[in-house]
Formats: C-alpha cells, structure tokens, sequence
C-alpha cells in the first residue's frame, strides 16, 4: 500500500515539473520572440529618424545590427516603413 502512495505522488510530483517546464518553455519563446519585435521596431525607429535628418525622401537598402534587416521607407505623400528580418516582417503606413 505504501509503495502505490509512493509511486501515485511520484507521478503527481513528476505531472506537475513537466507542466510547469513547457509553461516555462512557452514563456521564454514567446518573451524572445517580442525582444526580437521590439529591437526591429527600434530599428526602424532609428533609420527613419536618420533619414529624416538628412532629408532623405525614400529608399531601400540592407542593414546589418544584431540580425540581418531590409529596411524600405518613403516620407513623401504615401509615408510608409517597413523591415524585414528572417521569416518576420513589420510595415507602419500612415495615410495623410
């Protein structure tokens, strides 16, 4: 009797870590996946910013900062931004 109490919690303590392992699993994928979000989204913060410094009106080109983004703008009429990176892809349209 003793030993099936044993081996019924053995298998609830061992329910309970492999529950508690993917949740955990799930959080840190889905936290890494938001950085990665959030860094390109810094980026295009910071290209937008430059080319509006230096007047620029459009342009595409590739850049390289901690992954491998494409980077594509247009500030005349039809403003929009958008990058690339990997299987992840961000546009921000603004219609005047």
């Amino acid at each position: 009797m003793v030993f099936l109490e044993s081996l019924l919690a053995f298998a609830v303590i061992s329910f309970a870590v492999i529950y508690f392992y993917q949740g955990s699993l799930q959080f840190l994928m889905m936290s890494e996946q938001q950085q990665r979000e959030l860094q390109q989204y810094r980026v295009l913060y910071e290209e937008i910013s430059k080319a509006r410094n230096t007047q620029q009106k459009s342009g595409a080109y590739s850049l390289t900062r901690g992954g491998k983004y494409q980077i594509n703008y247009q500030l005349e009429t039809l403003f929009y931004v958008e990058s690339t990176e990997e299987n992840q892809h961000i546009r921000i349209e603004h219609f005047p």
